[in-house]
């Protein structure tokens, strides 16, 4: 969380390229550390087909886990 700390454009840009991360933990981070952001800073924007994109795959990975 200490990149979403520093708040802003460039912070926000470089957690929304590591949502695609392969490590569970780290997504999660990723995302705690975006909605933690957007709490401090409203006007915050971020690609809404980007964070579409990675909130469907990792309902897909969700989902699949249970069908184990």
């Amino acid at each position: 969380m200490t990149v979403a700390r520093i708040g802003g454009k460039a912070p926000a840009k470089a957690l929304i390229g590591s949502l695609d991360a392969d490590d569970r933990l780290m997504r999660r981070e990723v995302i705690d550390a975006l909605t933690w952001m957007r709490t401090q800073d409203p006007e915050l924007q971020a690609s809404a087909e980007r964070i579409t994109a990675e909130l469907r795959r990792e309902a897909q990975i969700y989902f699949l886990s249970l069908a184990d």
